[in-house]
């Protein structure tokens, strides 16, 4: 029996000490409590709506519902202090074609003031540190948009706190079913969706890489290869007022209806691929004689040509001229694209052989982002490169 009290003391002290972080973010928790809600009654602001709580990219986490649900009950007990349930903001918010995110806007904020009845929205922000988790929450009027009432609590970063931490969520409240670039088959926005490998986010437009799946071939001898790179991503319009549209750059070759896209791959072996195609994303080009980077220039300044294959290299008239079209992503609507990277040579022709394995690779690939309808006055571009560092290949190692 002795021999088990030193384990049965570590028990007692690994529980105490849990014990101890929950009252630790309990007591952060009620301190914040306690300073928002005096605030709130002094400036008369009585009928309150917490929303989900964010990372630093705008991203709603578990930990952050976790904590938005844990302030909501704390400021039921504070007197004076109405609390609208979150799940009816929610539902106001999907009726009304408003996500939570988009609350910073101030026109948003208002808007809900209206549907819901609410003073002032609070909304928060979790960050992570070393040991810890910051936890700011602000107080918006939804009368004046202005920020009313702000505070901060820290608490010790436990273990069940990083598995929250860790835990992303489905697609933002209020966001319905968004359509293709080709108007056919809907598709879920998953811009925050917990199985991307890695977002980027490039102004309003959000790109996740949702899945990466290997291309593989035999040479002469059978011997298994992999010869291209399909990147399956989803494309979001962060911006919840207006249409953006996004194109790949590409340069028009010298033979009529050949167009490489621009962008590359490098995989783990120093080997550069080409970036040859791409689904669910159109591209646009300058004539060969131009310079591609000079891009957002010409669709300034220059006009579109008549079609497609019409940048003739030979014809004077196409100099300033651009080809191609832009994929429309609606507010708050994305699309999926497939990025397709090869072992191709710079004239579309295929080499002998391709590689053993990939155990990871970096891309990046040219994007024009257009506010406005593309070609009209109003119009506005940016060239944007998307790169993503490394990624790893799934099944690495199965073709050692």
């Amino acid at each position: 029996m002795q021999r088990t009290r030193p384990f049965l003391a570590v028990a007692l002290g690994l529980a105490m000490l849990g014990a101890a972080y929950g009252q630790d973010l309990d007591k952060e928790i009620t301190g914040l409590t306690d300073k928002l809600g005096k605030t709130l009654v002094a400036k008369s602001k009585k009928k309150v709506a917490p929303v989900d709580f964010v990372d630093l990219q705008g991203r709603p986490t578990e930990l952050g519902r976790f904590l938005a649900e844990q302030l909501s009950v704390e400021l039921v007990n504070v007197e004076g202090i109405s609390v609208v349930d979150r799940a009816n903001i929610k539902s106001i918010l999907a009726e009304h074609k408003l996500t939570e995110e988009g609350l910073v806007n101030p026109e948003n904020a208002k808007k809900l003031g209206q549907f819901a009845g609410v003073d002032a929205i609070l909304i928060g922000t979790v960050t992570p540190m070393d040991n810890s988790v910051v936890l700011t929450v602000k107080a918006v009027s939804t009368e004046t948009a202005e920020v009313i009432a702000a505070g901060k609590a820290s608490f010790v970063k436990t273990t069940e706190i990083q598995q929250l931490l860790n835990r992303g969520v489905g697609a933002p409240s209020g966001i319905g079913p968004a359509v293709s670039a080709s108007g056919m088959s809907p598709v879920q926005t998953t811009s925050t969706d917990p199985s991307a490998i890695t977002t980027k986010d490039l102004g309003p437009l959000r790109v996740a890489l949702m899945n990466v799946m290997p291309v593989r071939g035999k040479d002469r001898d059978d011997n298994e290869l992999i010869t291209g790179m399909n990147c399956a991503f989803e494309f979001a319009n962060l911006d919840l007022a207006k249409t953006i549209s996004v194109a790949s750059n590409a340069k028009a070759g010298y033979d009529t209806g050949v167009f490489f896209r621009r962008g590359s791959l490098t995989d783990s072996s120093g080997a550069e691929w080409n970036l040859v195609g791409a689904k669910g994303l159109s591209l646009i080009a300058c004539p060969p004689t131009e310079n591609p980077s000079r891009i957002v220039a010409i669709l300034k300044g220059g006009r579109i040509a008549e079609n497609i294959h019409s940048t003739n290299p030979y014809n004077k008239d196409s100099s300033n001229t651009w080809s191609g079209d832009f994929t429309p992503i609606e507010p708050g609507k994305s699309v999926r694209v497939t990025l397709n990277y090869s072992f191709v040579d710079d004239r579309g022709r295929w080499p002998s052989k391709g590689v053993k394995s990939v155990d990871f690779f970096q891309l990046d690939a040219e994007l024009v982002i257009a506010m406005a309808e593309p070609g009209s006055k109003n119009a506005s571009y940016s060239l944007v490169n998307l790169l993503i560092d490394r990624v790893n290949v799934p099944g690495a190692d199965a073709g050692k």
